[in-house]
């Protein structure tokens, strides 16, 4: 059974410690790494779900300016066996935020070969902003921009 707790930067690390991911790509390697698990404990607009205990996902919204918003989460390998519900709670957790924080647009970035990722974005009604557009992750990664009207 999916839990959701409020978010805390120590999820994080559990989630980061099994996630084949962060092996090949150490995310938590990088510099910024600290401060956005900090950034991402905003009250009120953050979350983790728990199975058994033990948190798999944690997601939230920052908000940039007044009206928008950058979607994030961390995702964990269990994930997969809870999909369904997994996604629900998310999609759940994030129209709260939206609500509560009177968003009208928010943002989103993934890594453009992640298919997973896009997917997931795809499902909680995000649409890539532009194929030609693209950013550099920290690590010189490239990542495509995904945006949501409210």
């Amino acid at each position: 059974m999916i839990e959701v707790v409020d978010y805390n930067p120590s999820h994080v690390d559990e989630i980061m410690s099994t996630w084949p991911r962060e092996r090949e790509l150490r995310f938590s390697q990088m510099g910024e790494w600290g401060n956005w698990k900090e950034i991402w404990r905003a009250p009120g607009a953050s979350f983790t779900l728990m199975i058994d205990g033990k948190p798999v996902g944690c997601a939230g919204i920052v908000t940039i300016t007044d009206g928008m918003g950058e979607a994030w989460a961390v995702l964990g390998n269990v994930i997969e066996r809870y999909c369904k519900s997994a996604f629900w709670a998310t999609k759940k957790g994030l129209e709260k935020i939206i609500r509560e924080q009177k968003l009208k647009t928010v943002q989103s970035f993934v890594e453009s070969d992640y298919e997973e990722g896009k997917h997931f974005l795809y499902h909680l009604g995000f649409v890539e902003v532009d194929a030609d557009y693209s950013v550099l992750a920290p690590d010189g990664r490239p990542m495509i921009k995904f945006r949501r009207n409210c």
